[in-house]
């Protein structure tokens, strides 16, 4: 993540920061005087390359040409690395070996080619453990993380950083110590795991003021900033802020502004001090415009726009959202054309010409669906390429394994056939008589015995073989499912978010496979908390992959609509649903989808919205019992398709809320095999309502297993619980 660890230019677009930040690189690199003097430069080590006869001489010319194109021209730098790594293979050299391709790695890496460049580090990776050539390992354990990150994979990435890092450690490589602790630091941010993220980019901080490294001092003051401004830790963010700032002037690093005062204009325009915003935004924009830099330009306008649209100055907000979307449109930045789209389609309905209001609502909606498919297309290929790489890395193992049990059974074989030849070669010296006469019979002997054993041995390897395939069969099958709930788990709400809020609740969650077709989700958005437990079609791994639907739909609805109605939540999930599996009603079609309870909660006056999809919520008040029941029409194509019934409920302290999918009242069990019926889960819940949550999940849990016995589980189960405080 060499690119990843330049500093951010503005937290507002940061999830997108490969993207801006090469653009950035890109913009300030043609330069037309800088790009005339590369092109001299290059010119000349080619020409150097050309009459070069020493090869020593020949990888240090081609390593400084592959470093010049490396930016702006991608293509050019794959080529010399192709011909670095042949001149080395010609060689026989496996160090420059490695090194070509870490260079070829590295120019596909930066033109995009993700795959491609995931491939030749892992040639890299083979080479260096085979030869034992350790040198650069720490390298490719670095840049394989890169990747991983870049294409979504967190797990690898952050798996991959920790090797390196642990390899710099031992060397005392205190740049490299900082670069993975900076990009570790980075990998948790777009996790928004922001705790893990600060505590990365602080010991970055301090490995920077060791190596008195200014740039990246200035970029880890902001990168933390950016992480308090995320945690709505304003005050903490502006004193970083103002950190790098002031690190800035006084190295002269007069580059750095623009991005520090992004920074203060965003956070001033999150606080509602929308004067300040603009002043440091138009700080910004001035010497962006100045230098030319698109990039830095598009992001200050399309800030300036929001900040405008905030103080309802809507002629301005248009202003700056059109010059924004304009240069959006031609570097293909879609986020930014989103998120200006959407400024101008509320600017334009503020000054009533809803017809322009209207195109860029439609403009918006696009770009919204638009990213969402790329995001998910991403994530699958990402798996897809994985699953292919761990299945021939599995293969190559089993045929190594083969050829060495092959390999000890042919010695032990040699080793007992010299041993009896030499045994029986002294024995007939002293014994000639009876060792001829010993010959005959364990010749005899010796070939019964070896039918035998040959026979024996074919139906062994026989068995051995069938079990042996059918055990990896199991084990492949069963680690891609493993794998998929890796995935499921990072995609549910941490308990963290509950926990802020109620100090008493309980998630009882029972899969019936690995994976669960069964999710809970918890969005926290202004004053509101919003609360789904929901049943998708299926369980197991047809379930699970419907849940993420669901997941991804809800993140979306919630991100890009200001919908305060549990109602309005369920009407949207339901046409997005449909369309995204493309039900139309026929009734030929699969009747996929999902029963679920959502609740929202204002949290300062504990006033609740409560909507249902076949799935009721239950509230116990003083002892007593109160069911609010759900509209009978599922999130899904229906034959009978209703509107959702938005339920108000004003909430008190110490009031019992549960929210639940049928599969426990579903599960057949007890004496007579029976399900296990609402009315007896009712009672249960009356029973046990006034004792602690963690009680009563222990008593829910052991109770349905108890009612189970020997039987399978028929369904995923889920119940969530919750005191009011």
């Amino acid at each position: 993540m060499n690119r990843y660890s330049r500093i951010f230019f503005s937290n507002y677009f940061n999830l997108h920061m490969k993207t801006l930040m090469l653009v950035f690189l890109i913009i300030t690199l043609t330069n037309q005087s800088i790009t005339a003097q590369i092109q001299i430069k290059t010119d000349s080590l080619k020409s150097e390359l050309a009459k070069s006869t020493e090869d020593s001489i020949k990888y240090k010319l081609y390593g400084q040409i592959i470093e010049k194109y490396l930016v702006f021209n991608p293509d050019s730098a794959i080529n010399y690395a192709s011909e670095y790594y042949t001149l080395a293979e010609s060689n026989k050299d496996i160090k420059n070996q490695i090194q070509g391709f870490i260079h070829k790695g590295r120019a596909l890496y930066t033109k995009g080619e993700n795959n491609e460049a995931l491939d030749t580090f892992r040639k890299a990776l083979e080479l260096i453990n085979n030869s034992g050539e350790k040198r650069t390992l720490p390298e490719v354990y670095a840049f394989l993380a890169d990747i991983y990150a870049e294409i979504g994979d967190y797990v690898r990435a952050v798996e991959y950083y920790q090797k390196a890092l642990t390899i710099f450690e031992e060397n005392n490589n205190t740049k490299g110590i900082a670069r993975c602790n900076n990009n570790l630091g980075i990998v948790y941010y777009f996790q928004k795991d922001y705790k893990k993220a600060l505590e990365f980019y602080k010991k970055a901080l301090e490995l920077g003021k060791k190596v008195e490294k200014q740039q990246g001092i200035i970029s880890s003051l902001v990168n933390i900033g950016i992480i308090h401004f995320n945690l709505e830790e304003y005050d903490k963010a502006l004193e970083y802020y103002d950190n790098a700032l002031n690190k800035a002037k006084e190295q002269n690093k007069p580059q750095m502004f623009p991005n520090i005062y992004n920074n203060y204009g965003n956070l001033y325009l999150k606080t509602g001090d929308y004067s300040k915003a603009i002043n440091y935004l138009e700080r910004s924009l001035e010497i962006c415009e100045k230098q030319g830099l698109k990039i830095g330009i598009v992001m200050n306008y399309t800030s300036l726009s929001k900040t405008y649209l905030k103080k309802k100055d809507f002629k301005k907000a248009i202003h700056f959202a059109k010059k924004a979307y304009n240069i959006a449109k031609q570097i293909n930045e879609r986020e930014i054309i989103k998120e200006t789209s959407h400024v101008l389609s509320e600017a334009y309905k503020n000054l009533g010409n809803y017809r322009k209001a209207y195109e860029f609502h439609v403009h918006f909606k696009t770009e919204s669906d638009n990213l969402l498919n790329q995001e998910r297309t991403k994530n699958i290929t990402a798996l897809e390429y994985e699953y292919k790489y761990e299945k021939e890395k599995q293969k190559q193992k089993l045929e190594n394994e083969k050829k060495e049990a092959i390999h000890r059974e042919e010695i032990k074989r040699q080793k007992i056939i010299r041993n009896s030849f030499v045994g029986g070669f002294t024995l007939m010296i002293f014994l000639s008589f009876f060792i001829y006469r010993s010959y005959r019979i364990k010749n005899r002997l010796n070939i019964e015995l070896k039918k035998k054993n040959d026979q024996i041995s074919n139906q062994k390897e026989e068995i051995t073989s069938q079990r042996d395939e059918l055990a990896l069969q199991k084990k492949e099958i069963t680690d891609s499912i493993n794998y998929a709930q890796k995935i499921q788990q990072a995609v549910l709400p941490s308990e963290k978010l509950l926990s802020s809020f109620f100090s008493d609740y309980f998630i009882l969650m029972k899969p019936y496979g690995i994976v669960s077709g069964d999710f809970y989700w918890v969005k926290k958005i202004d004053n509101y908390l919003i609360i789904v437990v929901a049943d998708c079609t299926g369980h197991g791994v047809p379930g699970a992959f419907m849940s993420m639907l669901g997941i991804a739909y809800l993140n979306e609805i919630i991100r890009s609509q200001e919908i305060k109605k549990a109602s309005g939540i369920l009407e949207i999930l339901r046409e997005d649903i449909k369309n995204s599996l493309g039900q139309g009603g026929s009734s030929n079609e699969a009747r996929d989808g999902m029963d679920l309870a959502l609740c929202l909660i204002n949290m300062e006056n504990l006033k609740a919205q409560y909507a249902g999809a076949y799935n009721p919520l239950y509230l116990f008040r003083k002892g007593k019992f109160k069911e609010y029941k759900a509209t009978k029409s599922p999130i899904g194509v229906s034959n009978k398709e209703k509107p959702f019934e938005n339920n108000e409920i004003q909430l008190y302290p110490n009031d019992t809320i549960y929210m639940f999918t049928d599969g426990y009242t579903d599960q057949i069990g007890g004496e007579k095999k029976k399900k296990f019926m609402v009315s007896n889960f009712k009672n249960l819940l009356m029973e046990n309502h006034l004792k602690p949550m963690k009680q009563q999940k222990k008593i829910l849990n052991d109770t349905i297993e108890k009612w189970k016995g020997k039987k399978d589980q028929l369904d995923d189960i889920m119940v969530l619980g919750i005191k009011i405080p």
